[in-house]
C-alpha cells in the first residue's frame, strides 16, 4: 500500500504543486468579506434567481419572474447559465452565496492551472506542464476576471478552454473516439458559460484542426475535428439558437453602445498589453490595475518560443515535428489575439460582423494568455537534466507568482450576508438596474416603461407570494391554486366579464388557458403586461411561460448531439490506445510542493505588511501626481492630481485624474465634475456633468463606505468642444453630493466650491475643416463678411428671467484669411441691450486662416427691465445685415414695490445696491429641524454682480455649525435682475444637524460674488468678517 500511494504521490506531484499555487492565488477569497467586484453581486443574483426557479420544478427555465422590479424578464434565454447552476450547486452543498462565488472562483483558478498543466504536458513533459500552468493560473488577466471584475462566467470559461484545445490536441494525434467526446462537451460547455469566449476561441480550434490535418494530409483528422466542432455547437443550441432568434424581441441595442459597451473605446494600449508590474498601494480604494497579458509572461512566451523551434527544428521525428507545428500554432495565436486587443485591428472588427458580440477587445487576453503560457512551458526544454528542469519549473512558477502579485491585492466591500430574492429587487431600486443586466438589454420590446404599481416588489421583499392575477371586480372571488410564477393556476368566479391583468410582462412564450382552453393574450399599451378576457362565470385559468418551435428546435438539437456523443463514447472504442505520457522522474524527488506554501507565508507574513516592491502600506501624496492638500467640509482632502496631455489639439480629448482621502467618515456619496474653463468663465468640455472615466479608470465605491485614511481615485476624460479656439484653458473640479446635487465647500470658505488644477493649452488643429463633409447640420445663418459666415447658432435655454446670465454659442467659417479683425453686435429685441463681442474671444479673427471652423462663445444677462414674454436673440457686423439667433421665453416674477410686514425691521447696508429690510425667524429650534429665516431685502439700485446670499448659525466659540447658502428666492431671483426700489422676500432653511450642541447661536446674514468669492461690503450694524448679525436662536 505505502508503495502504491509513493508512486501515485511520484506521479502527481507536479499536479499537487500546481494545485497549491492555484490556492496561493484565491487566498485573497479566503475572506468573509465580497470584493469590491463588478460583476459578483449580479452572479450571485443569477444563481439565486435560478436555484429559486429548480426548486419549483423548472431546471431550464428561460424566464426569471422575480426580477425587474418583480414583472420579469427573459435572462436565462440570453445570457448563457452554465456558472449560474454551478454556482448554485455549491450553495445547495451549504455555503452561503458570497462565500459559494468565492469558492467557485477558487476552484475556476486551480482549475484552469491544471487544464493547462495537461495541455502542455502532452507536448514538452510534466514539468514544462508546471511552469505553463502557473504562467496562465496566476496571469493578470486571470486575477483581473477574479477579482476586480467577480465574473465567475468568464473565469469559469478560462478553466474550461484549455481543457477544449487539450482534448481536440488529443482527439486529433491519435484520432481518439473518446477524446472527440471530451472536446465536443467541453466546447459546448464553453458555449453554455461565456459565449464571448467560446467565439474568440473557435477560431484557434478550427485553426488547430485544418492545420494539423493539412499538415499530415489527412482527410479523416480533419472530419474528426470538424465532427467534434459541430457536435459541440449542437449539443449547445438549447442555449445560442433561441437566443440568436429572439435577440430583435428585446432591448439587445441598449447594451452595444459607446462609451462603456462596445469595442470603439475598449482596445488597449501596447504599454498595457505589456504592463510592467507595479505595486499595488493599500490605501487605495479603487486601484486599476491594467488590462494586460503582462512583460513577464509575454517575455516567457517568447524565451520558450525560441527554445522549442531551436530544438525542435533539426529534428525529422514525425511526433517532434507536430510539436513544432503545435508550437507556431500557439505562437501565432498569441500574437494574432494580441493584435486584436490594440486599436490598430479596429478594421477587423468593424468588419468582422460577429466580433461586435465579444464587446470587449480586451476579452482576446483570454486566448492571448493561454498561447503564451502554453510557449511559456517551453523553457523548461533548455535544460538537459531532470534535476535542473524540476528546479526551473518551480523557479518559473515562483517568477511568475511574484511578477504577477499586484494583480493580486483585491479591495473589499461588504460582509458576507446571504441574498434573498428581496434583497434582489432592493439593490435593483437603489443602484437603478433592471435584474442582472448592465442596460436592461434583455428587457423585452413590448414594454416602453415599468408601472408604477410596487406591489410585487413589497411582496418579494417580505417573502410572500406576488398578486399576479389583477383586474376582477370588487365581487369577484379569486382563489390561487398554484403560486408559480411560471406556471400560475387560479380559480377565479364572477359575475361580470372583465380584463385580467397577469403582473408580467409580455414575451414570446407566455400563454393563458380559460378551462383548459387557450385564451388570445393583449399586450397592455406602454407597460406590456399581459392581459386577456375573461367572461362571467367560474373559470380555471392557467398563466404559463411555454415554448416555441425554436426552442423545441434548440432542444432537439442538443439532445440528439448528447445521445450521439454517449453513444461514440460507449459503442465505438478508439482504434489505438492515447499515449499514456509517462515521463521518467528522478530517483529522490524534491518536495517542490512546499514552494508555493513557503510564498503564501511569505505573502502573508512579510510582503502585505511591508512597504515592498510589491506592495505599499501607504504611499506620499507628491508621488500621485501634482499635490493640492486642499481640506473641503465634507470631511475630504483632495490630495493631488493629474492632467493628460495638457497640451490638446481643438475637439481632442483630455484626461484629469484627482485623488481624494477621507480624513473622516461620510455619510454621503460624493462625486467630482470637471469644467475646462475659458474666458469670461464659459464651459469648452462636452458634457462636463456627465461621468466618463477612461477605459482603464475603475470607480471608487460611494464616500459613504471610505474608512478615514483610505484615499479614492476619480479619473475622467471629456472632448473638448469642437472649434474650440487655441488658447490657454483653466481646468477645476468641483465634488457634489450625489443625492442632493449641492456642491461641497472648500473648508473655511462657504463661497469657495472649485479647486483650480491648472491650465491646458489648446492649438490649432493640423487640418482645415472642410464645410462639405462636416457631420454637423448647420443653418447657415449668412455670411458677417466676404470672408466669413455665421454657419449657426444655438442657445443654452429657452427659458429665463430677467437678471439671469445665458450662453450663446456661435459657428463660424473661414472662406479665405479675414483682411482685419471683425466684431459681432448681440442684441436681444425689445430691449436695449447692445453688446460688441469679438466672435471667438481671446482669437481675433485676423488670426484666423482658410477653412478654419471656430466656436465663439458669449455671456449675455438679460436685462432687468426686460418684458415677459418671447424676445429673439440677434447678431449683426458692420457689413451684414441683422440675423435671427433664436428665441427666449422671459418671465418675469412679480415684484413688490409696497413694503411687506416683517417681525424684525432692520437697515443693513450691502454695498450700494442693496440693504435688507428685515428679517425674521423662531427664538428656538430643536436639533433635526429646520429653521427658516426670512430676510427682506430692498434693491436701491440694479447690482450690475449676482449675489449668493448666506446665513451662517454661529455657537459662542465663533464655529460655523450650520449655514445655507444661494442665489435669492430659491435660485430664481437673480440680483442683477432687481429693479430700483423693488422688495423681494428671500427665506433660507437652515438644517440644524443633530451633533449641533444646545445652547444660544448667534445668526449672522451676507452676500458674496458668485464669480470671485468675495464677500460684498457690510457698512451698517454689527459686522463680523462682512457678515450682518441679525440675532439669536436657542438650539433646544
Amino acid at each position: 500500500m505505502y508503495l502504491v500511494v509513493l508512486r501515485a504521490y511520484r506521479q502527481t506531484l507536479p499536479q499537487i504543486t500546481v494545485a497549491l499555487f492555484g490556492v496561493l492565488s484565491a487566498s485573497p477569497l479566503m475572506k468573509t468579506y465580497m470584493t469590491c467586484s463588478d460583476d459578483g453581486v449580479f452572479h450571485i443574483h443569477k444563481a439565486l434567481g435560478l436555484e429559486t426557479l429548480i426548486r419549483l420544478g423548472h431546471w431550464f427555465p428561460r424566464w426569471t419572474p422575480h426580477m425587474a422590479h418583480g414583472f420579469g424578464y427573459p435572462l436565462y434565454n440570453f445570457y448563457a447559465p452554465l456558472s449560474s447552476y454551478f454556482l448554485a450547486g455549491i450553495h445547495s452543498l451549504g455555503p452561503i452565496y458570497p462565500l459559494a462565488l468565492h469558492i467557485a472562483l477558487g476552484i475556476c483558478i486551480v482549475l484552469s492551472g491544471l487544464a493547462v498543466f495537461y495541455l502542455v504536458r502532452d507536448y514538452w513533459g510534466p514539468w514544462s506542464g508546471l511552469a505553463a500552468a502557473v504562467v496562465y493560473q496566476t496571469s493578470p488577466y486571470v486575477a483581473f476576471n477574479v477579482l476586480f471584475r467577480g465574473a465567475l462566467a468568464e473565469t469559469m470559461a478560462l478553466s474550461i478552454m484549455p481543457i477544449a484545445v487539450w482534448a481536440m490536441d488529443r482527439t486529433l494525434r491519435n484520432k481518439s473516439t473518446k477524446w472527440a467526446v471530451v472536446a465536443s462537451l467541453s466546447f459546448g460547455a464553453l458555449i453554455y458559460t461565456h459565449s464571448a469566449t467560446a467565439l474568440l476561441v473557435a477560431p484557434l480550434l478550427l485553426f488547430q484542426v485544418g492545420f494539423s490535418s493539412y499538415r499530415k494530409r489527412d482527410v479523416m483528422m480533419f472530419v474528426y475535428g470538424f465532427t467534434t466542432l459541430v457536435l459541440a455547437i449542437f449539443l449547445s443550441a438549447n442555449f445560442w439558437l433561441p437566443a440568436l432568434a429572439e435577440r430583435n424581441l428585446v432591448k439587445m441595442d441598449q447594451l452595444l453602445v459607446p462609451p462603456v459597451f462596445s469595442y470603439h473605446t475598449n482596445f488597449l494600449s501596447i504599454s498595457e498589453l505589456l504592463s510592467f508590474p507595479r505595486a499595488t498601494i493599500q490605501t487605495l480604494i479603487n486601484p486599476s490595475p491594467p488590462k494586460a497579458l503582462g512583460v513577464f509572461a509575454s517575455s516567457a512566451a517568447i524565451l520558450g518560443a525560441v527554445i522549442i523551434l531551436v530544438k525542435k527544428q533539426s529534428s525529422n521525428v514525425d511526433e517532434n515535428r507536430y510539436k513544432l507545428f503545435s508550437t507556431v500554432t500557439f505562437l501565432t495565436g498569441m500574437l494574432l489575439y494580441g493584435f486584436l486587443t490594440l486599436s490598430i485591428s479596429r478594421p477587423i472588427w468593424d468588419i468582422l460582423p460577429l466580433l461586435k458580440f465579444v464587446q470587449f477587445p480586451w476579452r482576446a487576453l483570454g486566448v492571448t494568455t493561454l498561447c503564451a503560457s502554453v510557449l511559456a512551458g517551453g523553457i523548461i526544454l533548455f535544460f538537459r537534466s531532470i534535476n535542473t528542469a524540476i528546479l526551473g519549473s518551480v523557479a518559473i512558477a515562483s517568477l511568475s507568482l511574484m511578477a504577477h502579485l499586484s494583480w493580486w491585492y483585491p479591495r473589499y466591500c461588504s460582509q458576507f450576508t446571504e441574498p434573498t430574492l428581496g434583497s434582489i429587487v432592493d439593490y435593483e431600486y437603489s443602484t437603478a438596474t433592471i435584474g442582472t443586466s448592465a442596460k436592461g438589454e434583455f428587457t423585452p420590446k413590448t414594454t416602453s416603461y415599468f408601472p408604477d404599481d410596487s406591489s410585487l416588489a413589497e411582496a418579494i421583499k417580505n417573502n410572500q407570494a406576488p398578486l399576479r392575477l389583477i383586474g376582477a371586480p370588487d365581487d369577484a372571488i379569486v382563489e390561487t391554486i398554484q403560486a408559480d410564477p411560471l406556471d400560475y393556476i387560479t380559480k377565479v368566479s364572477s359575475t361580470a366579464p372583465f380584463t385580467a391583468t397577469y403582473q408580467t410582462i409580455y414575451y414570446l412564450g407566455w400563454k393563458v388557458n380559460i378551462d383548459d382552453v387557450s385564451t388570445k393574450l393583449k399586450i397592455a399599451d406602454g407597460t406590456g403586461l399581459i392581459q386577456f378576457d375573461v367572461p362571467s362565470g367560474e373559470h380555471k385559468i392557467q398563466v404559463y411561460f411555454g415554448t416555441t418551435p425554436i426552442r423545441n428546435l434548440g432542444a432537439t438539437l442538443s439532445i440528439m448531439s448528447l445521445c450521439v456523443l454517449v453513444a461514440v463514447f460507449v459503442f465505438m472504442p478508439d482504434q489505438k490506445p492515447v499515449n499514456k505520457h509517462v515521463f521518467a522522474l528522478p530517483r529522490k524527488l524534491p518536495q517542490i510542493w512546499i514552494v508555493p506554501l513557503l510564498l503564501l507565508a511569505v505573502k502573508v507574513t512579510a510582503i502585505d505588511k511591508t512597504n515592498n516592491i510589491f506592495h505599499r502600506i501607504s504611499i506620499d501624496p507628491s508621488s500621485l501626481g501634482i499635490p493640492l492638500s486642499i481640506d473641503m467640509d465634507n470631511g475630504m482632502r483632495v490630495l493631488a492630481h493629474n492632467i493628460s496631455p495638457d497640451q490638446i489639439v481643438s475637439g481632442d480629448t483630455v484626461e484629469t485624474t484627482v485623488y481624494v482621502e477621507a480624513t473622516k467618515t461620510m455619510d454621503k456619496s460624493f462625486r467630482p465634475y470637471f469644467l475646462l474653463k475659458g474666458a469670461e468663465g464659459t464651459i469648452w468640455n462636452l458634457m462636463p456633468h456627465e461621468t466618463v472615466p477612461p477605459r482603464w479608470h475603475r470607480e471608487p465605491p460611494p464616500t459613504q463606505y471610505w474608512t478615514p485614511g483610505q484615499y479614492g481615485q476619480f479619473a475622467r476624460q471629456y472632448q473638448t468642444m469642437p472649434g474650440t479656439p487655441p488658447g490657454q484653458y483653466n481646468l477645476t473640479v468641483a465634488f457634489f453630493d450625489e443625492s442632493t446635487l449641492e456642491t461641497v465647500s472648500v473648508a473655511g470658505s462657504f463661497v469657495t466650491h472649485e479647486i483650480d488644477l491648472g491650465k491646458v493649452s489648446v492649438v490649432r488643429p493640423s487640418l482645415t475643416a472642410n464645410l462639405d463633409t462636416l457631420p454637423i447640420d448647420f443653418d447657415r445663418l449668412g455670411h458677417l463678411t466676404n470672408e466669413i459666415e455665421l454657419l449657426g447658432a444655438t442657445l443654452d435655454r429657452q427659458q429665463a428671467a430677467p437678471g439671469e446670465m445665458l450662453t450663446i454659442t456661435l459657428f463660424f467659417y473661414a472662406y479665405a484669411k479675414p483682411a482685419q479683425d471683425e466684431f459681432v453686435t448681440l442684441g436681444l429685441d425689445g430691449t436695449s441691450l447692445s453688446k460688441l463681442v469679438e466672435p471667438t474671444p481671446g482669437l481675433s479673427t485676423s488670426q484666423w486662416e482658410k477653412g478654419d471652423l471656430w466656436t465663439g462663445q458669449h455671456l449675455i444677462r438679460v436685462p432687468a427691465d426686460t418684458s415677459a414674454g418671447t424676445h429673439y436673440w440677434t447678431a449683426s457686423s458692420s457689413l451684414a445685415n441683422e440675423v435671427s439667433l433664436g428665441y427666449v421665453d422671459i418671465n418675469t416674477p412679480n415684484r413688490l414695490y409696497e413694503k411687506p410686514s416683517i417681525r424684525d425691521v432692520s437697515q443693513l447696508y450691502f454695498g450700494n445696491d442693496i440693504v435688507l429690510r428685515g428679517h425674521e425667524f423662531k427664538n428656538s429650534i430643536k436639533r433635526g429641524e429646520i429653521l427658516d429665516v426670512k430676510l427682506l431685502w430692498q434693491a436701491l439700485g440694479t447690482p450690475d454682480r449676482s449675489l449668493n446670499v448666506f446665513v451662517h448659525l454661529e455657537n459662542a466659540n465663533g464655529v460655523v455649525v450650520a449655514q445655507h447658502d444661494g442665489v435669492p428666492v430659491n435660485w430664481s431671483r437673480p440680483t442683477p435682475g432687481w429693479l430700483p426700489e423693488e422688495y423681494i422676500v428671500d427665506t433660507h432653511s437652515v438644517l440644524i444637524a443633530n451633533k449641533v450642541l444646545p445652547g444660544h447661536h448667534n445668526i449672522y446674514v451676507g452676500m458674496s460674488d458668485r464669480s470671485t468669492g468675495l464677500r460684498e461690503p457690510h457698512t451698517t450694524g454689527i459686522s463680523v468678517d462682512n457678515r450682518a448679525y441679525v440675532g439669536s436662536v436657542l438650539i433646544e
